[in-house]
């Protein structure tokens, strides 16, 4: 949160160019990630700012995939990142 207010700030003072949002993936490897997830979209809501989120199941991934949950996860994570940037023209 601190590095996106001074991102908001940056943005707001030297007119920059880009535009902020902010992505969130549930790689469901925790309970409470659900939850981190709305409090994260309330907080980007409260600033106007776009809002991305997606949820995988990384743990049954990893087992069908026989790869690590750290290594899908960063993989699921990185395509959906790309798809987004993408979809933005970026």
């Amino acid at each position: 949160m601190a590095l996106l207010h001074l991102l908001q700030d940056i943005a707001a003072h030297r007119h920059t160019k880009y535009k902020l949002g902010i992505a969130i993936v549930d790689h469901s490897i925790r309970p409470e990630s659900k939850d981190e997830v709305l409090w994260l979209q309330n907080q980007v809501d409260a600033l106007g700012l776009s809002f991305y989120t997606t949820t995988f199941d990384v743990p049954t991934l990893s087992k069908d995939l026989k790869l690590s949950e750290e290594t899908v996860g960063r993989q699921v994570r990185y395509q959906w990142l790309n798809e987004i940037a993408h979809s933005e023209g970026v």
